[in-house]
Parts: C-alpha cells; sequence; structure tokens
C-alpha cells in the first residue's frame, strides 16, 4: 500500500494508509499465511507483539488446515531488538517470534532474544 505521492508512511507508520479494503484483504491474508513477515523498523515503529486472532479468524484458519494462530517473523541484520517488547512476550509456541537474521548480526543481540522466546533463524553470511 502506498499514498498517491509513492509514500508507504504516514509520520513514520503505515496505520493512516490503509482504507477498510485494504485491512480485508490483509484479513484473509493472514487466514491463509504461515507467518507474518515484518521488517525490524516496521515491528519497532508499529509496536508489533504476538499476532491474535479472533475466534472466527482462528476457526477460517482451522477450516484450511491450518493451526488458528501464527507467528511473527522478523527480519533484522543486526538482531537488535528489544526482548522485553510486546513482539517477544508470548510464551505459546506456535506464535513465538520468529527472527531471521545472518550470520555477522550481533551475538550478544542474539543472546539477549533467547530468554523472550524467540526462535532465531540464521541464514547467509553478512546480508
Amino acid at each position: 500500500m502506498a499514498s498517491v505521492d509513492g509514500a508507504a508512511s504516514t509520520a513514520g507508520l503505515s496505520r493512516g494508509l490503509q482504507t477498510r479494503g485494504d485491512n480485508l484483504v490483509f484479513a484473509a491474508l493472514r487466514d491463509l499465511a504461515d507467518v507474518v513477515l515484518v521488517g525490524a523498523g516496521t515491528a519497532r515503529a508499529e509496536g508489533y507483539r504476538a499476532a491474535t486472532l479472533s475466534p472466527a479468524r482462528q476457526e477460517v484458519r482451522r477450516s484450511y488446515g491450518l493451526a488458528p494462530t501464527l507467528p511473527i517473523a522478523v527480519v533484522s541484520r543486526s538482531a537488535r531488538l528489544d526482548p522485553a517488547s510486546d513482539l517477544f512476550r508470548t510464551t505459546d509456541p506456535v506464535t513465538r517470534t520468529i527472527v531471521i537474521t545472518c550470520a555477522t548480526a550481533d551475538d550478544a543481540a542474539q543472546r539477549a532474544l533467547a530468554p523472550g522466546g524467540g526462535r532465531r533463524a540464521v541464514r547467509g553470511g553478512d546480508r
């Protein structure tokens, strides 16, 4: 989604750019997705947390043979994310946040995420 002038955010957030139609599309995509993929900057700016779906949305997912909930996967080159943020507070193993990072990500930052329940996938070299 973008504004008429091509901006992908307003005041640093994407909220405000959506229409009711956009939200219906997002809901349908989450009904079918295995994971919600988001960049670290967006996750921080938008205050992402574990996905919570209404009982009706969970039932739609079940009808497709999917788990009733889904995790958030955050892509971060540095892995410098706040382990105390709402993104890492869930104890549900299905919705635990996945951090996708690279081999050169900060070791201390990666270790700090482990107690918060995040799962980590390290891919590639420095990107």
